[in-house]
């Protein structure tokens, strides 16, 4: 069979993003025997939220394990499933046949049939009705151009004032990125990637104790989420709380092996507890997992200036700065280790260059000071 060009590439567009939906990323999913029940669910939560759009969220925190734990999990199917029934059984309602039907269509790739990574969050999100709305967009335009009365038209123009007052009220909540979070979190408090969203915000604006408590409440809502690991390892590492931060970066490792910046993370606490055997493990399994992370070069290269391996720590300082040219850090990490190597004209180079990107970056000043009395003391 030839393929039309149309379908040419849509069957690109399905490949590519079947690739960014491996194993690792959507999980296991739902069992086959639940996945019609869990389309069902978020078909009927699609209907509420159409004819009732009230405590809309970015995040419903409606995992499959959720839904299926809940009390109407057998029987909400039904809803969305007699309303079809209906308008393909009763004669008078085939106009609302192909409304009915683009909905569904709409919404048919992301009810859960075939698990999708967004899932390990929420089986339904708002976005996905975006282009399944054109149903009931249709919908409305039919009936109002089979039923033209006077009546008809006022409520339909009531109708739209109301959702256009709740469309601009809703638009509050999309003030910051705080705003759209904590609002998130105010509809859906068991959701705990609201919560790891939420302290990423507040710990950015240096409300850590705020951010730590929305951290821990992730944790408890998902013992395994790798990013309140990672991100409550991060707090206790800044404050030099050291066995802390282990142990939280250790559990993020635990929950999520892939995670490049935990692995980093987790070298450059044992590399301040002198465990250096464990931080070069560490942040070489950092590199393998995303090798063109400049910080983790930077990181490999201060333990190895730590324990004496110059040459291997001159090496990696020199791929942090190849990596990003503009890394004043590396340049003068790489003087350094240059100065400390007896290759003063190089050293004196890096310095330089630093402070070209930095003029007043102290390090550099004092490392050429150091070079100049260096060289008269030779003299």
């Amino acid at each position: 069979m030839v393929l039309r060009p149309d379908r040419r590439v849509a069957a690109v567009v399905v490949v590519a993003a079947k690739s960014q939906q491996d194993v690792e990323t959507i999980g296991a999913g739902a069992p086959l025997w639940a996945r019609p029940f869990i389309a069902g669910d978020a078909l009927a939560f699609y209907l509420g939220k159409l004819f009732w759009p009230a405590q809309l969220a970015m995040d419903y925190g409606r995992t499959p394990e959720a839904v299926m734990q809940s009390s109407g999990f057998y029987a909400l199917w039904s809803i969305p499933a007699a309303l079809v029934a209906a308008v393909f059984a009763v004669p008078s309602l085939r106009s609302a046949r192909a409304p009915v039907a683009i909905f569904a269509a709409g919404l048919l790739p992301v009810l859960g049939l075939v698990p999708f990574g967004y899932q390990r969050i929420s089986t339904v999100a708002d976005r996905y009705v975006y282009l399944a709305m054109l149903g009931p967009a249709l919908g409305l335009c039919l009936a109002l151009a089979r039923w033209n009365g006077r009546a008809l038209w006022i409520g339909g123009g009531l109708l739209l004032a109301v959702l256009g007052w709740k469309s601009h009220a809703q638009t509050a909540t999309w003030r910051s990125s705080e705003t759209v979070f904590a609002h998130a979190v105010e509809v859906t408090p068991e959701s705990w990637s609201l919560h790891v969203n939420l302290g990423a915000d507040l710990s950015a604006a240096g409300r850590i104790d705020e951010a730590r408590a929305h951290y821990l409440e992730a944790l408890r809502l998902d013992p395994t989420a790798a990013q309140a690991l990672y991100n409550l390892g991060a707090i206790a590492f800044r404050t030099n709380q050291l066995v802390e931060a282990r142990n939280y970066l250790e559990r993020a490792i635990a929950a999520a092996p892939a995670y490049s910046e935990a692995h980093a993370s987790l070298g450059l606490v044992a590399t301040q507890q002198g465990d250096f055997v464990r931080a070069e493990a560490a942040l070489r399994e950092a590199l393998r997992i995303l090798p063109g992370r400049a910080k983790t070069h930077e990181a490999l290269g201060v333990l190895f200036a730590q324990t004496g391996k110059l040459d291997e720590a001159y090496r990696h300082f020199g791929e942090a700065v190849r990596l990003e040219p503009g890394y004043v850090q590396g340049h003068f990490n790489l003087g350094y280790t240059a100065a400390r190597m007896g290759r003063a004209q190089e050293a004196r180079g890096h310095y330089e260059r630093a402070l070209e990107l930095q003029a007043d970056f102290l390090p550099a000043k004092r490392g050429l000071k150091q070079l100049d009395r260096d060289g008269e003391q030779d003299r």
